[in-house]
C-alpha cells in the first residue's frame, strides 16, 4: 500500500459551539494520509486507476 499525501489543505470554514463563532470563518489547515494501492495505475498509466487528489481536495472542502 503506496500512501498519498496532501499538506496544508485550507479550508475557510465557520465551526465553533457558541453564537459569536457560527458568525466568523476560521481557516482551517487540514494535513491527510491516505493509503491507496497504485499498483494498476502505475501498470497502465491510466488516469482512471489514480487517486485524484484534486477531486478528494475539493470534496473535503465541500463537506
Amino acid at each position: 500500500m503506496d500512501k498519498v499525501l496532501i499538506r496544508q489543505l485550507r479550508v475557510d470554514t465557520v465551526i465553533g459551539v457558541y453564537e459569536w463563532e457560527k458568525c466568523i470563518q476560521q481557516c482551517l489547515l487540514l494535513d491527510l494520509d491516505m493509503a491507496w494501492d497504485i499498483q494498476a495505475a502505475a501498470a497502465t498509466d491510466d488516469y482512471a486507476s489514480a487517486l485524484c487528489y484534486e477531486t478528494v481536495s475539493n470534496r473535503l472542502i465541500q463537506l
